[in-house]
Formats: C-alpha cells, structure tokens, sequence
C-alpha cells in the first residue's frame, strides 16, 4: 500500500512452532511504545484454532476461559455477501484484529469455497481477498484526519506456516516487508528456502521488489549450522534470536510478553535474554526505519 500504513508481514517457514506469533506479539508491542504519543500500531491475527497465539498473547477475541468472543479477519473474508462486521481490539498502544470465531473445520471449508464461488479463478481470489484486507487495514487507520494524524503508520500481520495459499499471496504481495520465521539447522533451512521461494514468486508477478529478511528462532549455542551458507534464495538480512528460559517462561507460563521486561535486571541476567531482547529490537528497528522513509 504505496499510499497507507507500511505493512510488515511475519510468517512462518512451512513448519509449526517455530514461534512467528510469538515473535510478532513481542515487535509489536515494542514498537507501539516506540511510536510518537497518539499513534498506534495496528496488528492482524491471520492464525486460527491452535495457530491464534497472536491474539492469545495479546488478550484479544478470547475470553479467561479461553473461549472466543469476538468476530475478526476470518469472518470478514468469508463473509462475501459483506454482512460482518469487525472493529479493531484497543490494546495499550495496538489495535488489533484477531482471527475471529470460526471454528477450525468452517475455515478450512470456507477458504476452499472461495474458490469455486470465483469460478475457480485463484486470480480473482486473490484479489477479493486483498480487498478485504484493504478494508480492514483502513478501520485499523481511521478516525484522524491528515497524513500525519493516521492512527497507524504501521500495520504487522501474522501469517501461520500452514496458511491457505491465496491467502498468503494476497498478504505477501501488499507487504512492504516480510520477515521469515525458522528454526537452526539443517533439517529446517529447506523450509526457509521454500517460504523465500514464495515471496521471491509473489514479487515477480506484482513486478516490485518486497524487502525480505530471515529471523532463525530459537537458536541454540550448539549449534555448528552455517544458516548463510545453506540458504540459497536472495534475502535482505538475517536475524538470530537465541532459545531463552526467560522468554519460555514468559511467555507459555504467564502468558506474558517477554520484551515488556527488557529493562528488567533479573530477567537480564541470562545473556540468551539479552541477545533474544537485543534481535527483537533490531526487528522493530527495521520497521520503523521503513515508516521514516515513508511518513518522514
């Protein structure tokens, strides 16, 4: 969107559980608190059912029983007569859209049937779908007048390694910038070639260049896998983020965002945690610089 929020999509690389959601939640909220007084950053939660970290982190669509109570992204895609409607989670500085409440077997029902509803034109797919998008994006930026007062400058969405394919075409090709999330090794470096293979794909065919960069999650101090070497696909940077006891804990015990304690002195005493806050920040750092350049 050359003329609305810098769009930074995170997705995974093909395998679950490599922590994009986690990831995500975490840059989010720290460059929330980055961004000037009055200015928001908006997220959306592509995940669904177990996938939906995201809005679980972030206390967004789920009750304390762990119910979902609110329609979100998934709702409004497969909604195509246009009767649904979604308005963003205020969460400090975020304003979020979650997945919604569709269960896991209506999504994975719906998203096919877009399909044939478009006479089995995946262009046409395509294109509905980042229309939708579009009209979330502009709820998330609304409600300020001027180019200065948009309520977000920025807008991350977190996109699941198990993702519907238009669906991950439509996110890729209105991304700015998308980070790819993997694990060290090299049992998982041919899921990060296939996800840069994707992106490398969408941007022919949309003919601009997306900026691309690799986080390898997880890392640990054992590990002997030169990820550079082995990856074979142009990229922008790579990011490690190393395996943290602080930030496990954080995050699946208190179902906290680890980086909130970054200038605390007893989480700080892990150096993971510290080079994991550190690769977390330079995440942020990437964005930010993308929304200098375009908003000034």
């Amino acid at each position: 969107m050359e003329n609305g929020p810098v769009i930074a999509l995170f997705m995974g690389s093909g395998k679950g559980g490599v922590g994009s959601s986690t990831i995500t939640a975490n840059v989010a909220w720290l460059t929330s608190q980055r961004m000037p007084a009055g200015e928001d950053v908006g997220v959306i939660d592509a995940g669904y059912g177990v996938n939906a970290t995201l809005s679980k982190l972030l206390g967004v669509g789920f009750s304390d029983g762990g119910m979902c109570v609110s329609t979100g992204l998934y709702d409004y895609i497969l909604d195509v007569k246009g009767g649904t409607q979604v308005s963003p989670v205020q969460r400090e500085k975020l304003r979020v859209i979650g997945p919604g409440c569709l269960n896991i077997d209506a999504i994975n029902w719906g998203l096919p049937e877009l399909v044939a509803a478009f006479n089995k034109n995946p262009d046409a797919v395509v294109k509905y779908i980042q229309d939708r998008v579009v009209r979330l994006i502009t709820m998330l930026q609304e409600s300020k007048e001027g180019k200065q007062g948009l309520r977000v400058r920025v807008v991350l969405i977190d996109l699941p390694s198990s993702a519907f394919r238009p669906l991950a075409w439509s996110l890729i090709s209105l991304a700015d910038i998308v980070f790819i999330i993997g694990e060290w090794g090299d049992v998982h470096v041919h899921e990060v070639n296939d996800a840069l293979s994707l992106v490398e794909g969408v941007a022919k065919i949309v003919k601009r260049r997306i900026a691309t960069y690799v986080i390898i999650n997880k890392a640990l101090p054992i590990s002997d896998s030169d990820m550079r070497r082995l990856i074979t696909h142009t990229y922008d940077g790579l990011i490690t983020l190393p395996y943290s006891r602080v930030v496990h804990a954080l995050t699946s015990l208190r179902r906290d965002l680890a980086i909130r304690y970054a200038g605390d002195m007893q989480a700080r005493r892990e150096v993971e945690y510290r080079e994991w806050s550190d690769g977390v920040r330079k995440v942020s750092d990437i964005i930010l610089e993308l929304v200098r350049r375009r908003w000034g």
